[in-house]
């Protein structure tokens, strides 16, 4: 690949890597586009496609929507104008990633739309599923579970129809979360449990540490708070696989220590109890052992350092 020229070949792999969830390597190809990012030009053959991949890598967690940003500058209206449909769905695809990056999801279900409805003309059966898949990620943070489930569960089904058993487990991902949100929790942990399989052959180390964040997050619920710790302590160790300061650390340190306060209140009412009962009975013996009281305070600084 010469000086901002960009190859079908290349195209090929980071679409590939994305479906097979391949992100180490789609990262490395990636970080040897210097040129391209560099001398970006729009009227490059396959210019379009390619920013529209990068989107869905920076989606992912590559760098950042900056990247993105500048490069679609690149696009004014009479370059747009010439582009075919196919190239054209790529960049509304980008612009739906900036929306969503800024917490703009009713302006990323507008592009998402127009990719949705160009879908027969555009015959892109991944890219789709994608829109399918990101309109569903959009529609749960409105909180508009139902809609949601259907567009994961479409983007789903045509991964599957594409070959892409990596690329649905991840949509499944979202469903569990859904389904979570809607009080199933049992069908959400029998998701997360078929996703999880399918994604532990690959080093897709975000989407497992939302897999184990979520089991987290569903025995908290049903305050089973020693395994839910448990689920979180591996979600933060995936997140540090990928980056020691990913941004998803945060939320699952919080909800660790939120756990964790829950369960030191819970041997803070064990430590009540037994003195409200010695009290009443006049006990003489032994008071509530120390260790209940040490764990009590492991938990409360724990909770404190992970909150820090």
């Amino acid at each position: 690949m010469t000086c901002a020229q960009i190859s079908g070949e290349l195209l090929a792999e980071l679409k590939d890597d994305i479906a097979q969830r391949r992100i180490a390597y789609g990262i490395s190809l990636l970080d040897n586009c210097a040129s391209v990012f560099d001398n970006f030009d729009a009227s490059v053959q396959n210019s379009a496609p390619f920013l529209g991949y990068l989107a869905q890598w920076v989606d992912i967690g590559y760098r950042d929507s900056g990247l993105v940003k500048r490069l679609l500058a690149c696009y004014n209206k009479e370059s747009r104008s010439g582009l075919p449909l196919s190239s054209y769905a790529h960049l509304r695809m980008t612009e739906a990633m900036l929306a969503m990056s800024e917490e703009e999801a009713e302006a990323a279900i507008g592009h998402l739309n127009v990719v949705l409805t160009l879908a027969d003309d555009v015959n892109d059966l991944d890219l789709v599923a994608i829109a399918h898949y990101w309109k569903a990620r959009c529609q749960r943070k409105r909180g508009e579970y139902d809609h949601a489930l259907r567009h994961a569960t479409k983007g789903r089904d045509l991964a599957l129809q594409c070959g892409q058993s990596s690329m649905a487990a991840v949509m499944r991902v979202l469903e569990s979360w859904i389904l979570f949100q809607e009080g199933r929790s049992k069908e959400a942990f029998q998701t997360l449990s078929e996703a999880q399989a399918v994604l532990s052959q690959t080093d897709d180390y975000v989407t497992l540490g939302n897999i184990e964040s979520t089991y987290g997050r569903i025995l908290r619920r049903e305050g089973r708070y020693g395994p839910a710790i448990e689920h979180f302590t591996r979600s933060i160790e995936l997140f540090r696989k990928r980056d020691p300061e990913h941004r998803n650390l945060a939320r699952t340190l919080a909800n660790m220590a939120h756990v964790q306060r829950l369960l030191a209140q819970q041997f803070r009412k064990k430590i009540d109890a037994d003195a409200a009962h010695r009290r009443k009975s006049g006990t003489t013996g032994p008071a509530t052992p120390q260790p209940y009281r040490e764990k009590m305070e492991q938990l409360r600084q724990e909770a404190l350092q992970n909150l820090d």
